[in-house]
């Protein structure tokens, strides 16, 4: 279980590297926001990831960040144990994102 989760943690890194590279936050609030999930994140506290995502995705419902997002606090449930609402978030970047494969692993 750990292996898989490093795994899916590598292979989330290096899809956030890409795509944040290619993305811009429409405004300074949601460049907070954005920021606030990914300090949290990286911080490695998964009840504040959570809480940031459900934030920025409740303010900004059309971020584009959205996907990102969503995986990172299916991660974040994940690491908490909570793997119900893992899979929940999961469903919810699927029913957004049908052809991502981080969220089909799970």
């Amino acid at each position: 279980m750990k292996r898989t989760l490093l795994t899916g943690v590598l292979v989330m890194a290096a899809a956030v590297s890409g795509l944040m590279a290619q993305m811009k936050p429409k405004s300074n609030a949601e460049a907070e926001a954005v920021r606030a999930v990914f300090t949290a994140q990286s911080s490695q506290n998964p009840d504040a990831t959570v809480k940031a995502a459900e934030e920025l995705l409740g303010k900004f419902a059309d971020t584009e960040y959205k996907e990102i997002v969503l995986l990172l606090e299916a991660d974040a449930y994940q690491q908490k144990g909570d793997y119900a609402s893992a899979e929940i978030t999961d469903q919810r970047v699927l029913e957004a994102y049908p052809k991502n494969p981080q969220a089909a692993m799970q």
